[in-house]
């Protein structure tokens, strides 16, 4: 991002030699040589601060595979439990199948949502990754 600030003084000094000393070019309202420059020092923050984001993205993506994981385990454990119940007893029976449809409905529901979290992460993680390719390939 620097070619086309050349160019714009290059383009100003030559069209200043040809107006002579009769004309002069009208005044632009900002400096954009400076404009551009402060825009190349904020892309660099981007820069950086994507590479934070990417970190953080990752961080986050391992929280929620903790969690993916713990309920997953937990799943198990409930599976193979009778809740120290009596399984041959018919209503302690129903009582221990309930319960483990209802903890297994509630941990599914999570390891779903950390699943579809995570792949949200791996596509917001490709955008980041992007962001500088993009930007240099914007400045030609």
């Amino acid at each position: 991002m620097g070619k086309e600030i050349d160019a714009w003084k290059s383009a100003k000094t030559q069209a200043e030699k040809l107006i002579g000393k009769d004309g002069t070019l009208p005044k632009p309202r900002a400096d954009i040589a400076a404009l551009m420059d402060a825009a190349n020092k904020i892309a660099v923050k981007l820069i950086a601060a994507r590479d934070s984001m990417e970190d953080t993205v990752l961080e986050l993506n391992d929280a929620f595979a903790k969690v993916y994981d713990a309920a997953d385990s937990y799943s198990d454990i409930v599976d193979g439990s009778d809740f120290k119940l009596d399984s041959k007893d018919k209503d302690q029976k129903k009582t221990i199948d309930q319960v483990k449809k209802l903890l297994d409905g509630a941990l599914e529901e999570i390891q779903e949502k950390t699943a579809a979290y995570q792949d949200a992460l791996k596509e917001f993680n490709k955008h980041l990754a992007s962001v500088e390719k993009d930007l240099k390939a914007a400045a030609g």
